[in-house]
């Protein structure tokens, strides 16, 4: 007979995918942060990790990183998101006016934006060694 997961109070599984996080270097799948959960008190099934981070998400603390699948602490800035596609590695360089210019772009050409993502792929300082990217 199979066991039902141990029921996790929202605010404690929300409070474990937080720290899973922040332990990361990079950003992680829902399927990782469940396999890193396992064995903790109360731990998730991936469905109740994509509900944890729905919240998060909602709540600005965590952001979804869309050329990687997965998820990362939200730097609360506004601009580009650079994705090393060596190492995974994701910062955020500020660029607020940009993205203004960009906004106002899309909505003067009668776009209906629901929201904007920018990301840049390349190579971080660490990974660069001069060889360009095939």
């Amino acid at each position: 007979m199979r066991r039902r997961a141990s029921i996790c109070p929202a605010p404690v599984l929300d409070a474990m995918v937080v720290q899973v996080l922040e332990g990361s270097p990079r950003p992680l799948s829902a399927y990782h942060i469940a396999d890193r959960l396992e064995g903790r008190r109360g731990a998730a099934q991936v469905a109740s990790v994509y509900r944890s981070i729905a919240r998060l998400t909602e709540a600005g603390r965590v952001e979804r990183v869309e050329t990687l699948s997965a998820y990362r602490l939200s730097e609360r800035r506004t601009g580009v998101l650079l994705v090393c596609e060596q190492c995974g590695m994701t910062r955020t360089l500020a660029m607020p006016a940009m993205r203004m210019v960009v906004t106002a772009e899309i909505l003067a050409s009668g776009f209906g934006l629901g929201r904007l993502v920018i990301e840049a792929l390349g190579r971080c300082a660490q990974c660069a060694d001069g060889t360009p990217l095939p």
